[in-house]
């Protein structure tokens, strides 16, 4: 039930929480899977919540090729844009409180955060 799950959100609550091993796993084979690959190869724009573990989760379902991530390469990879807007509805768990946009620019350099502010504005608790 609905209740069930928010107990044990609730008792797993952490701030900005990351993206648990399982979810690292899924997302690993979801980009490994043709259909996926195949959908994602011509992709200009990946758009992502500011919250961590959906970064990451992009990141890890569309990385970074080795070469696309050196330095002066960055205009062959499919820009990445945060949006606050994409976000889960907040106030209620601290895992949907994310980090101020300057800690996250340092976590995420290859991603674009010009779009949200500084601080976690929309937080309500």
């Amino acid at each position: 039930s609905f209740e069930t799950f928010l107990q044990l959100m609730t008792e797993d609550d952490q701030f900005d929480s990351a993206l648990t091993e399982l979810g690292v796993n899924q997302a690993i084979e979801a980009g490994r899977q043709e259909r996926v690959r195949h959908a994602l190869r011509n992709v200009e724009m990946v758009v992502s919540s500011p919250l961590s573990r959906a970064l990451r989760t992009a990141d890890l379902v569309h990385p970074l090729s080795s070469d696309d991530a050196t330095e002066g390469n960055s205009s062959k990879l499919p820009r990445r844009v945060c949006i606050e807007d994409f976000r889960e509805i907040n106030g209620k768990l601290l895992n949907a409180q994310r980090r101020p946009r300057s800690d996250l620019e340092g976590k995420f350099p290859h991603w674009c955060f010009e779009h949200i502010p500084d601080s976690d504005e929309s937080w309500t608790e």
